[in-house]
């Protein structure tokens, strides 16, 4: 159809050319044929016959005006008729080649006047004597009226053929002006058969394109939607050819993969992504079994992708998913199981083993007293991890509430030692370094104690050989810090931020026999936070590491801070 209208629309073109070519045409060549029959050929011709009938009628008539009364001025305006018809002639005969029936004639008529001329001469005498002796003025008469008669009719004879080459000058410039109607009138009529024939496939053929183009709008327009959708999906989307090479991905996938816009296009996954080659199953991404979860390594990190991917015929979309929290979560879970199992196992097997001794009835009552203070002393460590495990999970719930109120650094700090030197082994030491004087901070004193009493037996807990545990308080513009160092194991500088998440151990294989849930520094990051403070580790350049909280001055009145106003 396309092709259709475009030639009746050239071929419309091309008649309409032509209707203004022959438009233009018609009075150029009616114009023409004017000039070259009547202005230059018939009128001329004609004026020179009616010319040469007029000087021979005005010959004849001043002849006999000679013959009747002598007047020699008759005789000159013979003379003078005859020059001119002469000259008639000669015009004549130049235009006589156009006009074979006039040459014959024209043939005639010269021969006539010619006789006519010598015949004058002879029977007009000049000279007077000679007058007296020419014939009767009447046989004269006659005998010159007879030749005059001739050259009068073949005079007639040319002015009549002169009339009818004006009559066919006019016919054939009547046909031709028919023809050009005729020519105009057939390319008129092609050209309404065109425009008819265009007035009928243009409305069906716009019709047919705005059909057409709402339907690509439309198309566009879902496409568009759904490259919006694709846009601010959270999941990546990538889209590859047959032979594997990526076609197409949004920006959560440039994101997660780290793929660059400029030289991503067209290139294989595997060329863009090394690990991905090594890391997928096959095409399908373990499409037939369920999402395949697979570790990325890209240039921020690990990251662990849950891949879905759907052939279509002329690629594969694969759908990823970030699930690298919920990895990590997942081993963290079977971290805490695994610690909080042994943990947990470990008094319990103690408390199991002393009340089944005591349960003997050969136990001295020394043993017995010993038994018991073990039994004390594994169920307050149990307890200890219960309290643990429980705070966590409240932190996470958000149900834990803080009352801030201004305390007094030196006094908790003394208290916190207190406690520690009951389960401190002898071969650490612990001091307290505090400057004076003091200002009230502002913190739930309680909570305050719990964190600086965690870092505390964190420290002593990681110095298995032994060493000096110092807690010192310092002032600062408007916040006081207290910082808990030790000669212990330390840590390295990559596990800076490590140490404060939760079920994260620096000897999860019990090297040197240190145990642990994991989830004390994770409860005093949240605990300080909480209190508006901040903490954070340093290792030490010589030996051990260095725990710092920094909370701020009391103000002057104290302030309560729940869990429900934080919300």
């Amino acid at each position: 159809m396309p092709g259709q209208l475009r030639v009746a629309l050239g071929a419309l073109l091309l008649v309409l050319a032509a209707i203004l070519a022959v438009a233009l045409y018609v009075p150029y060549t009616l114009n023409k044929s004017a000039d070259e029959r009547y202005v230059e050929d018939v009128i001329p011709l004609n004026s020179s016959v009616h010319d040469l009938v007029i000087q021979m009628a005005t010959a004849e008539s001043a002849v006999y005006a000679y013959l009747v009364d002598q007047n020699d001025a008759a005789l000159d305006r013979s003379n003078a008729a005859f020059d001119r018809a002469n000259a008639d002639i000669f015009q004549i005969n130049r235009r006589v080649g156009s006009h074979p029936r006039l040459r014959p004639l024209l043939a005639t008529a010269v021969v006539q006047i010619s006789d006519l001329d010598r015949a004058l001469q002879q029977q007009l005498p000049g000279p007077r004597a000679e007058r007296q002796r020419a014939p009767s003025p009447r046989a004269q008469l006659e005998r010159i009226a007879t030749r005059f008669e001739g050259v009068r009719g073949t005079a007639d004879a040319m002015l009549d053929e002169t009339r009818q080459f004006v009559l066919e000058a006019k016919a054939d410039q009547h046909r031709r002006y028919e023809r050009l109607l005729i020519a105009i009138g057939w390319l008129g009529s092609v050209g309404l058969a065109l425009g008819g024939v265009l007035l009928v496939m243009t409305p069906r053929r716009l019709g047919e394109l705005y059909a057409l183009e709402r339907r690509l709008r439309r198309e566009a327009e879902g496409r568009a939607d759904a490259a919006r959708a694709l846009a601010h999906v959270s999941d990546g989307v990538l889209l590859t050819d047959r032979q594997g090479d990526l076609r197409f991905w949004n920006p959560a996938a440039a994101k997660l993969l780290e793929l660059d816009e400029r030289d991503a296009a067209g290139r294989p996954l595997p060329e863009l992504l090394p690990s991905w080659k090594s890391s997928a199953r096959d095409s399908n991404g373990g499409a037939a079994d369920g999402p395949l979860v697979l570790p990325l390594g890209t240039r921020g990190g690990e990251r662990w992708l849950s891949i879905t991917s759907v052939d279509f015929g002329e690629g594969v979309v694969y759908a990823i998913r970030d699930v690298t929290e919920e990895h990590t979560l997942d081993s963290m879970r079977s971290d805490f199981l695994a610690t909080a199992s042994h943990e947990l196992r470990t008094p319990m097997t103690s408390i199991y083993g002393a009340a089944r001794t005591l349960l003997a009835r050969d136990v001295s009552a020394d043993r017995r007293e010993a038994f018991l203070e073990m039994i004390a002393a594994e169920s307050e460590r149990l307890a200890r991890i219960v309290d643990g495990i429980l705070m966590a999970s409240r932190l996470d719930a958000d149900e834990v509430s803080l009352e801030t109120e201004p305390c007094d650094a030196a006094e908790l700090a003394e208290s916190v030692l207190d406690s520690a030197r009951i389960r401190a082994p002898e071969d650490v030491s612990l001091e307290l370094d505090v400057a004076e004087p003091l200002q009230p901070i502002s913190c739930d004193p309680n909570r305050l104690r719990q964190v600086l009493l965690n870092l505390v037996d964190n420290a002593i807990k990681y110095s298995p050989d032994g060493g000096r545990v110092a807690l010192s308080i310092e002032n600062g513009d408007n916040a006081m810090r207290f910082v808990v160092r030790d000669e212990g194991l330390g840590f390295s500088p990559e596990d800076r931020e490590r140490i404060f998440e939760r079920f994260f151990r620096l000897d999860p294989a019990l090297r040197r026999g240190i145990g642990g849930t994991g989830l004390g520094l994770y409860i005093s990051r949240e605990l300080v936070e909480r209190m508006g403070g901040r903490i954070w580790a340093e290792p030490r350049a010589e030996r051990g590491s260095a725990f710092y909280v920094e909370l701020p001055i009391a103000p002057q009145e104290p302030v309560s801070i729940s869990a429900e106003a934080r919300k």
